[in-house]
Parts: C-alpha cells; structure tokens; sequence
C-alpha cells in the first residue's frame, strides 16, 4: 500500500504536518537536506553578517530540527522574506533586520511545527512584520501560539470597534461575564452563534470584547475586536493590497 500524500513527499517524511505539507510546492520536496541548508543560510546570511550573535542563534536553532521540520521552516521562512521585501518595495524602503529578536525566533520555532494552514499563513505575516517597520509586538508571538483553528477563524471574522458605536450597533447581554449560555453575533446584519470556548479564550487574551450597549435582542451580545485585537490581525491578517 503507497503511503499517504501529506506523510511522504519525495525523501521527506512529512507525517502530521497537514494541510501545510499539501501546501509546499512539489520541487520544495526535491530538494536534497543540503539544498534546504543552503537557502536557509541564504535567508539569514543578512542576519548572520550583522548580528553575529543572533545569526548563530537562528542558525543552531535550525540546525536542532528534524529534517521535516526543516523543510518547512525554510519554506515559511522564505514567504515571510518575500512578502516583506513585497511590502517595502511598494513604500519605497528596505528590508529590517528583526526587530524584536527573541521573538523572530520564537515566531520561527512555532512557524515551523504549525499545521493548520490559516493559522501557519498568519505566522508567515507575522514573520514579515518582525523585518518591516511597522507595529508588530512581542506579545504577539505568545498570543498566536495559544490559539486554535477555531481561534483563528473566530477572529477573522470579527469586525473592529467603531469609533463611535452608538451610531452603529444596538445589542445586549452587557451583564454577561463570559456567560456560556449567551449567543453572540459581529454586526447586526450576521446571525447569532453560541458562546463558545473559542470566545471565552479571544476575549480573555483581550483581542475581542463585548459591546457595552443596551439589550436588543435580548440573550445576545455584540462582539468585536479590540483596538490591540484590531493591531493584532492587521499584523497576522493584513488586509489585500
């Protein structure tokens, strides 16, 4: 019996790796284990060169993977390096180094073993935010690595806080304090869910919160991003230019 597309791939043993593995394009995994070394050291040869101490430490983190892992380090790795150099081109700039390093690290580890394709795409965004200069947080590498497929799917469809939003929405259930048998809803034009784990967890991390307004309808309540959820998904989820 042939074994499992997304558990062999070429030389690669890619089991448990999921839909990410079915992401990967087929000459990825034609490359030999020196091959994946080589573009690796490519894309942090900027790093190494100018920060000796941080460049050893990206490159011994590597070095400690298992060879699956590897493969799509370095494939999340080069996305993140596109699609920031995609960024700063468009403004007239140049590539950064990370600017939060420990982080870019941590981002790199946890990019590396994700296998729910929405969730590794926001830690490609979030991996290109570290290298543009712009409003990516430390922070938000320990929240992302606590969320779920259902914590993510959540999220991106959540809307901000008006800036006003006595002109915009009219909902209820202020008293509720993460009450798990209310329903809520993200505009007044989408129907109602149940309160589930995945809300609890997203306002708890202080991404989401509940509208303060008044009852209509009743055992409902608003939800929407917070300004620091809004900051966050427009680094892991930054809308198509």
């Amino acid at each position: 019996m042939s074994e499992p597309e997304t558990t062999k791939h070429g030389s690669w043993d890619l089991a448990g790796f999921g839909k990410v593995a079915e992401a990967i394009p087929p000459e990825v995994y034609k490359q030999t284990t020196a091959t994946v070394c080589k573009t690796f050291e490519t894309l942090v040869a900027p790093i190494t060169e100018t920060t000796a101490g941080f460049g050893r430490l990206v490159r011994q983190t590597f070095d400690n993977w298992v060879e699956a892992r590897k493969v799509i380090g370095t494939y999340t790795l080069q996305q993140a390096v596109a699609r920031a150099k995609e960024r700063v081109e468009k403004q007239g700039k140049t590539l950064l180094l990370p600017q939060h390093p420990k982080g870019f690290v941590r981002a790199l580890e946890e990019s590396s073993l994700e296998t729910d394709l929405a969730l590794h795409e926001m830690w490609v965004n979030l991996l290109a935010s570290q290298m543009i200069d712009g409003d990516s947080h430390p922070r938000f590498v320990g929240i992302l690595s606590q969320l779920g497929p259902a914590e993510a799917k959540l999220l991106s469809s959540l809307r901000p806080r008006p800036e006003d939003s006595r002109l915009t929405y009219f909902v209820g259930g202020s008293e509720a304090h993460f009450g798990m048998s209310l329903d809520w809803f993200s505009a007044l034009d989408q129907p109602t869910q149940p309160w589930n784990l995945s809300v609890t967890l997203i306002c708890q991390q202080s991404l989401a919160e509940i509208s303060p307004l008044y009852h209509v309808p009743e055992d409902s309540v608003l939800l929407h991003l917070t300004p620091f959820g809004a900051a966050f998904m427009t680094v892991v989820n930054p809308p198509k230019v």
